[in-house]
């Protein structure tokens, strides 16, 4: 098994400059420690010697702009190349690579906050672990800290070691990839590509079928019809009486269980498809909320917003014009449900319908529910089974627009520039995820109607709170899809 580690830096600064203080690198027993980057380098080179490598850090992004010196000196001392990939300015992971032939190999350099979201707190509670006090961190903080006693080098070597424990226990889990939504992605594809028995087929022809490449111009053409959660606000102030606040137990995996989802390739037609299919559709729509309804729909777009003098994320309740919009069938029923709506007579609508089916994932999310229920919770395999079971949907909607980035110098310093890309080879659905938080909105706004929309104190992807007691004809309970209670506010 290639070595997991766990890293660590301490920093300070006076206000014009920054820099690092002490790192640690531990392997989960013992640490590697320094008070620079060349002792960082040296240690990075020591990993590579050993055998290829994951070393995490909590945190990468602000880690990353300290030692990413130390990388560009390293890979240009050395001739080793640096691969970078980052979303939105955020690393997913750096791979420092030797040249070809070399006896040192790779080092991947990643966010163990892709992995364990949250404080570095908690995820020392996963794996029984405690994070210790550390310095009060003002500026100048280092200089009282003799780093010749042993003792001012337990905080770091202590976090460097919980990165290192919570990450190892990951891998154990077969959770070797970058991030927990790349995790889920893999492990599903193997379940669907498998026999009853769990052995792999030579070529997962299932997940090929359903799941076949979207080109760059259909994602394109749909891809507008992709959002996420709503968030609904009212009632702002003091709220008295009764208060019941529900949540959906794991919303998008219940869609996933119980609800039709798009496969395959799409037909394209410009006639209105039969009532129940599933589909995509773009066309020029003025909308006009009913009375006693919610405003939640919102334009993706600045240019709608403006052209109706609306401020940004503000819900659509009546438009003067005309605005093109691209919507998955689901929300076209809400929006009649909710809104009148009047069709542009002169813009033909163009439709996108898919074949659907319910439950490709049934053995995939029965697999994790009972993981889930028969773990203790607050353990690390708890917390195993609750991501891998919401991390999967998302992975589907993966934009084939991203960045190349590089470090390169600018002034007296390196930044990170980034060149966009098209990625036309996508391992990815798009529909699959717009057609989930498709379902996950109707589940919610059913809820609200059941409520009553004049009683919504707050909602959002998947709870709502609102006055009053529990909601005839809601389902509630502690079941896949049912809805649970929490605490009263």
């Amino acid at each position: 098994m290639k070595a997991v580690y766990g890293g660590d830096l301490e920093t300070d600064h006076d206000g014009k400059r920054a820099w690092i203080v002490q790192f640690a690198i531990s392997d989960g027993e013992k640490e590697i420690t320094g008070t620079d980057l060349n002792g960082f380098n040296r240690a990075l080179l020591d990993l590579m010697r050993s055998g290829e490598s994951y070393l995490y850090f909590h945190n990468l992004k602000y880690d990353l702009e300290f030692f990413k010196y130390g990388l560009k000196e390293l890979c240009e001392t050395h001739g080793f190349e640096m691969q970078v990939m980052m979303r939105e300015k955020n690393p997913i992971f750096i791979k420092i690579v030797p040249e070809k032939g070399s006896k040192l190999k790779p080092v991947h350099i990643r966010d163990s906050m892709k992995k364990i979201p949250g404080s570095l707190s908690n995820m020392a509670k996963l794996v029984g672990m405690k994070k210790l006090d550390g310095f009060d961190f003002v500026p100048g903080w280092s200089n009282s800290v003799d780093l010749t006693n042993p003792a001012n080098w337990d905080y770091v070597k202590m976090d460097a070691r919980i990165v290192a424990v919570a990450m190892q226990e990951m891998h154990n889990l077969g959770n070797d990839r970058s991030t927990f939504s790349g995790d889920a992605w893999n492990t599903a594809k193997t379940m669907l590509g498998s026999d009853a028995n769990g052995d792999r087929y030579p070529q997962n022809l299932k997940w090929e079928r359903y799941f076949p490449q979207i080109d760059i111009k259909l994602d394109g053409n749909i891809r507008p019809a992709y959002f996420g959660g709503i968030n609904i606000s009212r009632h702002r102030g003091i709220t008295t009486g009764e208060i019941t606040h529900a949540d959906v137990n794991s919303m998008y995996p219940s869609v996933m269980y119980y609800d039709p989802l798009p496969h395959g390739l799409p037909t394209y037609t410009e006639h209105e498809p039969v009532k129940g299919s599933l589909y995509v559709v773009k066309g020029m729509f003025r909308l006009n909320l009913k009375p006693g309804g919610i405003p939640w729909f919102m334009f993706k777009s600045a240019v709608d917003h403006h052209m109706e003098g609306m401020e940004a994320g503000v819900p659509v309740e009546h438009t003067e014009h005309f605005h093109l919009l691209t919507l998955t069938s689901i929300d076209l029923e809400l929006l009649n449900e909710w809104y009148e709506v009047e069709w542009k007579p002169d813009y033909p609508p163009e439709y996108w319908v898919f074949k659907s089916r319910v439950g490709i994932f049934r053995a995939y999310i029965d697999h994790f529910t009972k993981i889930k229920q028969e773990a203790e919770k607050g353990s690390m395999r708890y917390h195993w089974a609750k991501f891998m079971l919401n991390s999967l949907y998302g992975r589907f909607g993966l934009n084939p627009n991203g960045q190349e980035t590089e470090l390169v110098p600018e002034g007296n310093d390196l930044i990170w520039k980034e060149t966009a890309v098209v990625n036309e080879e996508m391992d990815a659905y798009l529909p699959y995820a717009m057609f989930i938080t498709a379902h996950a909105r109707r589940r919610l706004l059913t809820y609200i109607k059941k409520c009553g929309p004049e009683n919504v104190i707050h909602s959002d992807t998947d709870s709502v709170i609102h006055t009053g007691g529990l909601v005839e004809g809601v389902e509630y309970g502690k079941e896949l899809g049912q809805w649970g209670l929490e605490h009263p506010p």
